[in-house]
């Protein structure tokens, strides 16, 4: 990737954006326009970032920031020249340094281009520290860790709770500010669509990666903090480490050579806790914190029937209720319902039947794999922490975890590595979005958004 002053776009593959406009002092909207292979990844040609703290008198050079790193990723991917007219001049020597990191990871990205008319240096002399707070495992963890620092958690509510999405953001503010108020820290809040934006099942079929987890997730929020941070007087940006580096062998759009190179003016983003596997972080933090002062809620399912609150049923609600009751700790007061025997019996029955960390299709995408091999770490955490005796019984779960501790979950990671388990309805679904690519970009989005809604509901009907 290098950088040049501003042309206008040439015929090849591009991403122009427009000055951004700032309305009532706290929302940036930008107007895109972009050749036709780029248009095709976007599902608008507009992106809105609202903040909720004023922030007129800020360079546009700052302004531009969370724009571009929600683009940047497809554009480094297209080989497209992406074009601004000002941009932070720390923030553009990140992203010379964080894109060979990513060509590393995709060789088959191809290079690209900034093109800016105007590169500005900023100075902010801040003093603080922010947190990205999703709410789940890693970055409460990371609060608690740095909770004498008081930093400011900044929330975007636009990922796990649509931007649109207006009851479910209602219960999740609560949850978000019933914490914050008992710690007395602020919670800052970023509503954007630029998540919603991306195509990413369009983008997923054609470079067989989840975009937001396989490539984009960390650029694109840290971006989008960067001018709260710098009115917040911010100077450290933490994001949570999801896992150490011994299991970053595998792509992800957070590790720790892209998220420590990224920063802008003099505010720095660091990736935390790095040194500690997420078994470890609810062992050396998370149990500390519920037996001394209370149970946090934590937010962890990724399905969007359940925005607010977690299904109970899927892989990474039933790793997580594992992972607490390892520790001793009650996954009920954590925000899993209805967490007893039978949920344990129910796991037992996922490992036994091999439908957990099993390929879905014969032929898996490498996003899926990376995905996968990451989730059987995880599970490796837990197995290996499992103590010799267990002096619990937290919602029925010893049986389960003396049966656990002594299953051959090596094997059974071999056995689900070879095995295929295939419903009828994943097939049909994967033709409905194939065929969906050929259909105008309106009754797409319509589209796409039933076909992933009806596969949720399947997958939580299928394990209840």
């Amino acid at each position: 990737m290098s950088y040049h002053q501003a042309d206008e776009p040439s015929t090849n593959e591009y991403i122009k954006i427009e000055k951004a406009e700032l309305l009532n002092d706290k929302t940036l909207v930008f107007k895109l326009s972009c050749s036709k292979q780029i248009r095709d990844c976007l599902l608008s040609d507009k992106i809105y970032i609202q903040y909720d703290r004023s922030i007129r008198g800020l360079d546009n050079s700052v302004l531009n920031i969370p724009a571009v790193s929600g683009l940047i990723t497809i554009a480094w991917a297209h080989g497209a020249d992406l074009y601004v007219e000002e941009l932070d001049r720390t923030y553009l020597e990140s992203l010379r340094k964080i894109q060979p990191v990513m060509t590393k990871m995709y060789p088959d990205f191809p290079s690209s281009k900034i093109n800016v008319r105007k590169v500005v240096s900023n100075r902010f002399c801040n003093n603080k520290y922010g947190l990205l707070l999703s709410g789940g495992v890693d970055s409460i963890t990371s609060y608690i860790k740095h909770r004498s620092k008081k930093p400011e958690l900044i929330y975007v509510w636009g990922i796990d709770v649509r931007s649109h999405d207006t009851e479910s953001w209602k219960k999740t503010l609560k949850t978000l500010e019933n914490f914050s108020a008992r710690e007395g820290v602020r919670i800052n809040v970023i509503r954007t669509n630029i998540y919603e934006m991306m195509d990413k099942d369009f983008l997923h079929r054609k470079f067989g990666l989840d975009w937001w987890q396989n490539v984009s997730f960390s650029i694109t929020l840290t971006g989008l903090c960067a001018p709260l941070t710098c009115v917040a007087d911010v100077k450290y940006l933490l994001v949570a480490a999801g896992v150490t580096p011994a299991a970053c062998r595998y792509p992800s759009g957070s590790i720790p050579l892209a998220n420590n190179n990224l920063s802008w003016g003099d505010i720095q983003v660091f990736q935390d806790n790095l040194e500690l596997s997420r078994q470890l972080k609810i062992r050396y933090f998370l149990k500390d914190f519920a037996e001394n002062y209370f149970h946090p809620f934590l937010k962890v399912c990724n399905k969007i029937e359940e925005p607010a609150s977690n299904c109970g049923v899927c892989e990474k609600c039933y790793r997580t209720i594992v992972g607490l009751v390892v520790e001793g700790i009650d996954p009920v007061k954590c925000g899993f319902n209805n967490v007893d025997r039978e949920t344990f019996e129910k796991i037992k029955e996922r490992f036994y039947n091999n439908s957990l960390l099993t390929r879905k299709f014969f032929i898996e995408s490498r996003g899926e794999f990376y995905i996968r091999m990451t989730d059987v770490f995880l599970w490796e955490d837990i197995h290996q922490h499992i103590p010799e005796k267990i002096n619990h019984n937290v919602r029925g779960s010893k049986e389960f975890l003396e049966w656990f501790r002594n299953f051959n979950l090596s094997r059974y990671i071999q056995h689900a590595n070879n095995n295929v388990v295939i419903s009828p309805f994943h097939i049909l679904y994967n033709c409905a979005l194939y065929f969906s690519d050929h259909i105008p970009k309106n009754m797409r989005i319509v589209t796409n958004q039933l076909l992933i809604s009806l596969a949720h509901r399947y997958e939580k009907i299928r394990w209840k």
